[in-house]
């Protein structure tokens, strides 16, 4: 274990979207740290014999506790499809000037700033799940590291108890890791869920190509709380066996080209021409050698049904596993399937959804169809406290904007269409929301969470907000 004093950070992160990047890891400016701990430490996996995790706590030791009984504590579900990497420049500033002890981790398989977390990836599935529960309940102090200490006895103020944070594809796992079995993370106090896909035709980002058009297909406003059926898909779906594809390859590796490609023949030519829309994949990265992809089970079915009209022999190109494969692969990995499950459990699990207007992923998407039916279906299922975006009186002081230049939601309402952009952040600046939007949710929550205040919205904050 390593106990260092960090001065500053530097990030830099891919622009690509399939890569599904949090927010302002893009950035390349040297930025000064003059305060801040941080703990290098690993935690025993039980999911595999002799794993253990890579586990990074940064804090401010200098700033007094934000309560008088100690420091509230977040755990960090990164986003991208690989194993995540820790936070670098002005990525993490935030949450240490908001008093947060942070906690961050790398999957199984993962390696960053020379630290690595052994085991076997397996694309942010039932291992990845575990694994992400196993860290909450480290950090929530309920077992030790690799040396035997809670994480009180590293930071000996920090609450029993924390929130845990999604980050773009990170949402997915994180609703997957507390579905999986809900009474295994009792620690886990509210969740905040950043700009998140949660179900496999919105992971594997099915509505927009890879130059961001939106899908000729998708009618605004028309997708259901976990599926978006797009009636006239069948009919415009092709492939061009001559043109080539390729899929997103997690663990760093790059991307594999493919024999063949689905896109819709939007000039009518019978040949893929670009910009047609298009449609990237996937892999599983346990079967890279196979080149196995993993686009959603709606999307295969559809293929299966024009099989026949879409093929010259009727048959799938070989890098496209059948309905059934991913059907049982999505099964672990949807997390649709597993809210549910969690809401029964632990409908008292307060959440914020945050996101902005100007989506990180889906930025040719404007009716936000993965926020709008994530909101709409959280409070179906019956959380008591689901709220779109942060109060604005967390927001405003830590981005540095009048509060009612924001949205001011109050819990348990849901946008429609097309009002859906009024719900959402404003674009402010480069990136300064998406900067703060996700620290002010989890400061909001962890205050009620500490008051058990979670009136549908507030006047003011609970407790005084850091300004940067």
């Amino acid at each position: 274990m390593v106990l260092a004093v960090l001065f500053a950070c530097t990030g830099a992160a891919s622009q690509d979207p399939a890569d599904a990047p949090d927010p302002v890891a893009d950035d390349q400016a040297h930025v000064e740290l003059p305060y801040g701990a941080v703990v290098k430490t690993t935690i025993p996996f039980t999911g595999e014999p002799g794993a253990t995790l890579a586990v990074r706590v940064t804090w401010n030791p200098q700033a007094p506790p934000r309560y008088e009984d100690g420091r509230p504590v977040i755990l960090l579900a990164r986003g991208s499809l690989g194993a995540g990497r820790f936070l670098t420049g002005r990525s993490m500033t935030p949450w240490v000037q908001a008093g947060f002890v942070l906690v961050e981790m790398l999957l199984p398989g993962g390696t960053d700033d020379g630290q690595t977390s052994t085991g076997t990836f397996d694309t942010r599935g039932p291992l990845g799940q575990l694994a992400l529960a196993e860290v909450a309940n480290w950090g929530a102090g309920a077992t030790t590291d690799s040396t035997g200490r809670r994480i009180t006895e590293l930071v000996p103020d920090a609450l029993p108890w924390l929130g845990l944070v999604g980050m773009s594809a990170g949402v997915n796992l994180t609703f997957g890791a507390l579905g999986r079995d809900p009474a295994f993370t009792p620690g886990v106090r509210f969740v905040v869920a950043w700009e998140g896909p949660f179900t496999d035709q919105f992971v594997n980002v099915e509505f927009e190509s890879p130059e961001f058009r939106l899908n000729p297909a998708h009618v605004l406003g028309s997708c259901g709380d976990t599926t978006c059926d797009m009636p006239d898909l069948p009919a415009m779906l092709a492939f061009d066996a001559d043109a080539v594809g390729y899929t997103e390859a997690p663990l760093g590796a790059d991307r594999v080209e493919l024999e063949g490609l689905f896109y819709i023949d939007e000039n009518a030519d019978g040949a893929y021409t670009h910009p047609e829309y298009s449609w990237h994949m996937i892999a599983d990265a346990g079967t890279l050698g196979a080149v196995v992809t993993t686009p959603s089970v709606e999307l295969s079915t559809m293929i299966d049904a024009q099989a026949d009209r879409l093929f010259v022999d009727g048959a799938r190109p070989s890098w496209l596993p059948s309905t059934s494969w991913l059907a049982e692969f999505w099964s672990e990995r949807d997390a649709s399937l597993a809210i549910p499950d969690l809401a029964r459990a632990r409908p008292d699990l307060p959440i914020i959804i945050a996101a902005s207007r100007k989506d990180h992923i889906y930025i040719g998407v404007p009716d936000s169809p993965h926020i709008r039916s994530l909101t709409h279906f959280l409070q179906a299922e019956g959380f008591a406290f689901v709220r779109l975006n942060p109060d604005a009186s967390y927001l405003a002081p830590m981005a540095d904007v009048a509060p009612d230049a924001l949205p001011d939601n109050a819990a348990g309402t849901c946008p429609t269409w097309p009002d859906t952009p009024e719900w959402l952040e404003p674009e402010i600046g480069e990136g300064v929301l998406d900067r703060y939007a996700a620290t002010a949710a989890a400061l909001e929550l962890a205050d009620r969470v500490h008051e058990d205040n979670f009136a549908p919205n507030l006047a003011q904050p609970l407790f005084e907000v850091p300004v940067p």
